[in-house]
């Protein structure tokens, strides 16, 4: 079983019931337009540690212009790639979202929200290792019907989840 936490580090006991009575009390007495409200989903790795790896996932409810909430969880796992090369973990991390995503997505629609994007810590550019899976993470997000956002504006991966690796 898996444990969410709050940025905070308050444990989570039932992440899609929290994300909703906290954005009940959030915005209490407003009336909110569901469409300012995005969902995004990142995951970021750290380094390999006696063949041990930890990755963070973290789901982000933005609304626009008003902050946001956070949620994260981290999985320990063995690794046995290659450690001079990172597709694997790459590939692991874009996995690791898309489950995530992928379990939330009908749960959020029963509260009228929706995931809005997957943050991957992947770059286009050639100079980036990341950029030899780029187009691949890319059409696998794509593939299960999300849209997804990689490097420089993957913030919930690079920023958010990064933080807790």
């Amino acid at each position: 079983m898996t444990t969410w936490y709050r940025l905070s580090g308050a444990k989570i006991d039932n992440l899609p019931e929290v994300i909703f009575e906290d954005l009940s009390k959030y915005y209490s007495g407003k009336h909110i337009d569901r469409k300012s409200i995005s969902v995004i989903v990142g995951s970021d790795s750290g380094k390999v540690r006696n063949g041990i790896i930890k990755y963070s996932t973290v789901v982000v409810v933005r609304r626009e212009n008003h902050g946001a909430l956070a949620y994260w969880k981290v999985d320990k796992e063995k690794f046995f790639g290659n450690l001079s090369k990172n597709r694997l973990k790459l590939l692991n991390e874009a996995q690791k979202s898309l489950d995530v995503a992928i379990w939330l997505e009908p749960i959020l629609n029963s509260f009228g929200l929706k995931i809005t994007n997957i943050h991957a810590d992947v770059n286009n550019k050639e100079i980036h290792f990341s950029n030899i899976v780029y187009d691949e993470i890319m059409g696998l997000i794509r593939a299960h019907g999300f849209n997804p956002i990689g490097k420089p504006d993957c913030w919930a991966a690079h920023i958010v989840a990064h933080n807790k690796t």
